[in-house]
């Protein structure tokens, strides 16, 4: 890990068909990046990548994540927006997102962790899992993904 970052990911394991994750890094000074790769997606479809004002239910569904997440204005919805993806022939999503939305951090009010990112194509949620704190970098989690199934505590 890089001192001075924070980390933070959401592990979409446990929401068939889809599994997969996304890692994010809050580097000094603010910006965050955003890792993502996710598999079992329909081929060649657009999928929308939001962060949502809560964390999914306990069964995992998406009913109670509420709407897009934006901490300064709640009728502006577009601040949750991550991204447009479109899922390759072999049905993944990958994508390297640097510098991600600029509203969007790991730190104080404005931290998405807790809350929850949702994929959508058209307006069905596909899958919504909890941001989880993580002491782990990209690349760690990566090489390690299988074992690492509950995130640890932030201190």
């Amino acid at each position: 890990s890089v001192a001075g970052s924070k980390y933070a990911h959401c592990m979409f394991k446990q929401q068939e068909p889809v599994s997969g994750h996304i890692c994010f890094t809050e580097k000094h000074g603010g910006q965050v990046e955003a890792h993502v790769q996710v598999s079992g997606l329909d081929r060649c479809e657009n999928y929308r990548v939001h962060v949502h004002e809560h964390a999914p239910a306990s069964d995992g569904s998406c009913t109670t994540v509420g709407g897009h997440y934006n901490w300064a204005d709640p009728q502006n919805i577009d601040e949750g927006d991550m991204l447009t993806l479109k899922s390759n022939t072999e049905s993944v999503l990958h994508k390297h997102i640097h510098p991600l939305n600029s509203a969007l951090s790991l730190n104080g009010e404005r931290s998405i962790i807790g809350r929850s990112v949702s994929i959508h194509v058209g307006g069905h949620k596909v899958c919504c899992p909890i941001v989880a704190c993580s002491k782990r970098t990209y690349r760690h989690m990566t090489r390690n993904l299988e074992s690492y199934v509950h995130p640890p505590v932030c201190p």
